[in-house]
């Protein structure tokens, strides 16, 4: 770790120029070791926090809490309410919510935001608010669930057993959603919703949980678009998923257990008991002893799937193909993918092409609200005739069904 002033900037220059700028800030030495400490993304959010909550950044939790900065820092209005926010509690429930919650409390007077943040009471009211106002639009969806908006209380009441905590910011994507196939999955999926709540006593996220395999990959398939075949169909693949979940070649599972000092029958066991959790830290230490992880050589097989077996994500942008140039850097790729959210991204991934071919094509799909449950950042599209999505960096997007990753074509392998 640089300790004399000679040292550190000798280390600054070797920073890229963002980077280099957040790091000249810096003149303490504890100040300076929690820098090192942090990744990329973050070095380069640093200087964007005020002064008077650098501070408070570097010791946040990486995930969720610092990560949810990093998130703020591409919208300037959610930065600077959230450093307007006094107290670090009212930060802390403000790195809670969702992006699409921040853009309405920057239009809500700086009073109400601070009852909001304050009081959990006052932000399931307000969370209910938004969900009967959705509601009030799509008289279908009212229908739907036997609510009567004529009766202001009892209707309220009833969107507020839905509204509790992240299921309130889920429901109310879903009540706007027209990307299904088949249009009526958006009230059988809500009634599903609301008799898991009524009649099982789950919580409301819980219950959307639970139901989520009996309802993705429902989209609208994206072969009816117009770019089907002409627009690639890219995904980075984190490494640290692929040997979490992967089956990995022997000599490197050894290689591997012997840089972290587990090539024994008690570590081998525990390896094979406890390997996501494991991963991330294994391979971090693999790494730096200079070594790259290479999935031809490192997998005998893995699946490129979502959660528990469901469909993943993948770019469908005619400017997506910019991710291929080795010129562009690892942390535009991520920011340009909208997967800040995920920081095994930081450890390293490879880029791979789905072939548009006929045997696939049934498999691509537009995400819906239930694809990306999940998904704080989850960018709602208003067209019903679109047959992809959009993340929040602005980058098209589609879900495809569980595929072997033989089956891809490896375009291009980010070290990180």
């Amino acid at each position: 770790m640089p300790g004399s002033d000679a040292e550190w900037r000798a280390f600054c220059a070797t920073l890229g120029a963002g980077v280099k700028e957040a790091a000249t800030l810096l003149t303490a030495l504890p100040d300076r070791s929690a820098f090192k400490a942090l990744n990329p993304v973050e070095r380069r959010a640093y200087p964007a926090v005020n002064a008077a909550l650098r501070s408070e950044f570097l010791v946040l939790p990486a995930w969720p809490d610092r990560n949810a900065v990093t998130v703020m820092v591409a919208n300037p209005a959610h930065l600077t309410q959230y450093e307007s926010l006094g107290g670090a509690a009212l930060r802390t429930e403000y790195r809670k919510i969702t992006p699409d919650e921040r853009d309405d409390l920057t239009k809500t007077p700086a009073t109400e935001v601070a009852q909001i943040l304050a009081d959990p009471l006052k932000m399931q009211e307000w969370r209910t608010w938004r969900n009967c106002k959705a509601i009030e639009g799509n008289p279908t969806v009212a229908a739907a669930l036997g609510i009567n908006a004529a009766d202001p209380i009892k209707f309220a009441e009833e969107i507020g057993k839905l509204s509790i905590d992240k299921a309130g910011e889920r429901i109310r994507r879903l009540v706007n959603e027209v990307g299904f196939e088949n249009a009526g999955d958006r009230e059988s999926s809500l009634v599903a919703v609301r008799d898991s709540v009524k009649n099982e006593g789950k919580a409301p996220f819980k219950a959307m949980e639970d139901l989520k395999p009996s309802w993705v990959l429902k989209g609208k398939l994206t072969k009816n678009d117009g770019g089907w075949k002409r627009i690639p169909i890219l995904k980075a693949i984190a490494h640290t998923a692929m040997v979490q979940y992967g089956e990995l070649d022997a000599g490197f599972k050894e290689k591997l257990l012997t840089a972290n000092g587990k090539n024994d029958p008690a570590g081998k066991a525990d390896f094979e008991a406890n390997r996501p959790v494991l991963v991330p830290a294994y391979l971090r230490k693999w790494k730096n002893a200079g070594n790259s992880f290479d999935p031809e050589a490192h997998l005998k097989s893995y699946e490129v799937q979502g959660r528990a077996g469901a469909g993943a994500y993948w770019m469908y942008d005619a400017g997506a193909a910019a991710v291929l140039d080795p010129a562009l850097s690892g942390q535009d790729i991520i920011k340009m993918c909208a997967i800040e959210e995920s920081p095994e991204y930081n450890d390293g991934f490879t880029i791979v092409e789905l072939p548009s071919n006929d045997a696939l094509q049934n498999s691509v799909r537009r995400p819906t609200v239930w694809d990306g449950l999940q998904f704080d950042q989850f960018k709602a599209v208003e067209d019903p005739a679109q047959s992809f999505g959009v993340t929040s960096g602005g980058t098209g997007e589609v879900v495809v069904a569980p595929v072997a990753f033989s089956a891809c074509i490896i375009k291009r392998n980010v070290g990180m």
